[in-house]
């Protein structure tokens, strides 16, 4: 269709590929990996390149990169203050200071500043660029390459959707409304760090809810046996629709805050961000800047949510061009 706008289709996916190539990355990975659940691939398919997508991926690696060497070689502890603070410079200074006093009594306030200014010692703190410059830093390799792993299936199929330049927009605004939520459900007492964009990739994650809740995303779950098992590996592939796969990451999240246990997960980021990319997605819908067949509306609703969304006829939307309904025959 010689529309020029974004098209995105249902890509009948050759299932002997994502096995094999599944399995060889899944036989190297468990021995550092020992269990895992993530997504491989999504049925829906666009002729748009998502060059965002693999941009965000570019530079988040690099940046990450950056960061881990900056850290290891302690030259500069400023770096420490791209990550996003549940509390400002004075709160942080305060908690160093309590902290000094319960290992040595006997110092005062003015003993532990003079000391703090002496050593040159650096005090991290909130600033609003962290609402963004977060998304872009990971902790450790596998939390670097899980989180991209989830915005190249997600994220590029979103990005296939409302086009690149919508997609950078979205999500560095999904990044800091996911931060922004993590800072609000903060204890104040909590004086602590958070990085990852998996508050940014869960807000994408809640756009492909809305959107594209029918098309198929392929999982993979797998267990690598221990001592007593011969270390022998046990996985499989299969397929969700994507509304069930958004919706058992949402259930995660608020498993672990219900149990209030320590995970060291920002579940409030991930909840947050998702809470803001569904939201985003209704507004696109609402406004008729976007349409999908296959949408949260329309699955509900039928044709009761044509005056809400528009029928589903060609060139439907702003930012994107009409999508085959996934309830279609495979082409």
């Amino acid at each position: 269709m010689p529309s020029g706008r974004p098209l995105l289709t249902i890509h009948t996916p050759d299932e002997d590929t994502i096995y094999t190539r599944t399995q060889t990355v899944v036989s190297a990975v468990s021995w550092l990996l020992p269990m895992g659940l993530y997504p491989v691939y999504s049925e829906a398919s666009g002729r748009v390149r998502p060059i965002a997508t693999w941009l965000i991926v570019a530079v988040t690696v690099i940046v990450s990169g950056w960061f881990w060497y900056r850290t290891e070689v302690g030259e500069d502890p400023a770096v420490l203050d791209h990550m996003l603070w549940s509390a400002d410079r004075q709160a942080v200074h305060d908690q160093i200071v309590r902290e000094t006093q319960q290992e040595s009594p006997n110092l005062s306030v003015q003993e532990i500043n003079q000391s703090l200014q002496e050593q040159e010692v650096y005090v991290p703190g909130y600033e609003h660029r962290q609402l963004v410059s977060h998304a872009f830093l990971h902790a450790d390799l596998l939390h670097l390459a899980g989180n991209m792993l989830f915005l190249l299936v997600i994220g590029t199929r979103v990005n296939n959707l409302i086009g690149n330049t919508a997609t950078l927009v979205s999500y560095l605004i999904l990044a800091a409304l996911a931060g922004i939520a993590w800072r609000m459900q903060t204890p104040p007492d909590q004086i602590i760090p958070m990085l990852g964009a998996s508050g940014a990739i869960m807000g994408l994650c809640g756009m492909y809810l809305v959107l594209l809740p029918l098309y198929k995303v392929y999982m993979v779950a797998w267990w690598r046996w221990g001592l007593i098992g011969k270390f022998r590996l046990s996985h499989k592939v299969f397929p969700m629709p994507g509304y069930a796969v958004v919706l058992f990451y949402i259930a995660w999240d608020v498993l672990w805050l219900v149990l209030g246990a320590d995970t060291g997960v920002a579940h409030w980021a991930h909840l947050g961000g998702m809470m803001a990319g569904a939201a985003l997605a209704l507004v696109l819908l609402a406004t008729r800047l976007v349409y999908t067949p296959g949408n949260v509306f329309s699955l509900i609703l039928g044709k009761y949510a044509w005056p809400m969304v528009g029928k589903p006829r060609e060139g439907q939307g702003l930012l994107t061009a009409w999508i085959p309904s996934p309830l279609r025959s495979r082409r």
